[in-house]
């Protein structure tokens, strides 16, 4: 191994399948494993094992050594960091917690990760967990608060990484004071803004699109979200667009959002379910799209809602009604609404078998098959829970092999 070239070591090192520094050490695919080879080996690895870091926010020690010795000692190699402030699995002790204590567990863990961050000099991709929403703390525990005093980041996500039922909503005014200051991002996805009222929902919007690099945006159940969205003057350059369960708008006011953004979009993602009734009364003129993921209740024909949108290369298509009627009530319906995009390459179906029955078969061989176009259908995945098996990550302790 010594003698191998450093560019050798290196491709070796990236095709590792594991750059968890939490695994057994002698996995054969860990980068940890080859970095206690040697001292060229652990040169190499290094970079690899701290670049990515998740914190599981079940070990309170996992979460004090990040901060104290990892982000100190390794904080310049971490381009991504992912944190669950959380509980998902509880102890019989810690089962005895009430919602209170359990908040102020997860408040406790935000601080702990708020001393880490300012060493974490060229983090690009900084992944929160929000399942307790946005609670009350000081701004110098607050690691949103202290990402956007110290980080330039590309990618931020707010999700609600752990089990909580039903999740809080995130305050959109906190978000509106806060967003402005990540003028860098060029990546932003969001989950559970909730409608606080007009003045509140409207300083988020306005942090939205006052994000001057933003090319990709997901917002998903943001219920701060209304028709005032369309009015704003967009001059991002979104490129992808993820839209999910925004219920304030109607196709109308989608239909005005998504021009601001007819030069740029190329990929579109929505599930959406209000007011489906006006279908026929929106066109989406986006020329640029190329894929397309669509979630409605719509009859099928509806997707000439589209029709201007010539370019389209893969459409993913979910809809709760088949397409065998159209609205006359003659047959293949589908014919004429999918072959409106002749540059088509491949179709997914998701939900088909249960939602389209024998029409996926006539859909794949009638159709799909006749052009060339590649087709695959796409079931619910089932809950997996009760095969999920538990797996003991290595305890953080004071041993850096580096």
């Amino acid at each position: 191994m010594d003698s191998l070239p450093r560019a050798i070591l290196e491709r070796i090192a990236s095709h590792l399948e594991n750059h968890d520094l939490h695994r057994d050490r002698d996995d054969p695919s860990s980068v940890v494993a080859l970095s206690l080879a040697n001292r060229k080996c652990a040169e190499v690895g290094r970079s690899l094992v701290f670049r990515s870091v998740y914190l599981s926010g079940e070990d309170d020690a996992e979460g004090d050594y990040f901060a104290s010795h990892i982000a100190p000692q390794r904080g310049a190699l971490i381009r991504e960091l992912f944190c669950n402030f959380g509980v998902d699995s509880l102890d019989e002790e810690e089962a005895e917690l009430d919602d209170e204590e359990l908040l102020a567990w997860s408040t406790f863990r935000r601080g702990v990760l708020a001393r880490a961050l300012p060493h974490l000099v060229d983090l690009e991709i900084l992944a929160l967990d929000i399942g307790d929403g946005n609670p009350p703390m000081p701004p110098e525990d607050d690691p949103l608060l202290v990402a956007a005093d110290h980080l330039r980041l590309q990618s931020l996500r707010l999700l609600p990484l752990h089990l909580s039922d039903p999740h809080p909503s995130i305050d959109p005014s906190y978000l509106g004071e806060v967003l402005p200051s990540f003028s860098s991002l060029t990546s932003l996805d969001i989950t559970a803004v909730g409608n606080y009222g007009a003045d509140s929902n409207a300083s988020f919007v306005e942090a939205l699109q006052g994000l001057p690099n933003l090319t990709s945006l997901a917002l998903r159940d943001c219920d701060a979200l209304g028709p005032p969205i369309t009015h704003l003057d967009w001059t991002c350059p979104l490129t992808s667009l993820t839209l999910h369960r925004i219920t304030r708008l109607d196709l109308i006011d989608l239909e005005e959002f998504l021009s601001h953004f007819r030069t740029t979009l190329t990929s579109l993602n929505l599930h959406h379910y209000s007011t489906m009734d006006d279908a026929t009364h929106a066109l989406f003129e986006l020329p640029l799209l190329v894929d397309l993921e669509l979630e409605t209740v719509w009859p099928v024909w509806h997707l000439a809602t589209f029709g201007a949108s010539k370019g389209i290369k893969r459409l993913k298509l979910g809809s709760a009604l088949s397409p065998w009627k159209d609205e006359d009530g003659e047959g293949e319906g589908w014919n004429s609404a999918l072959l409106q995009w002749q540059d088509l390459q491949s179709f997914t179906l998701m939900r088909g078998e249960r939602c389209w029955g024998r029409n996926t078969v006539l859909l794949r061989e009638g159709w799909c098959e006749d052009r060339g176009i590649a087709f695959a259908i796409e079931e619910e995945a089932e809950d997996s829970d009760s095969e999920a098996t538990e797996t003991e990550s290595e305890e953080w302790d004071s041993e850096d092999p580096f």
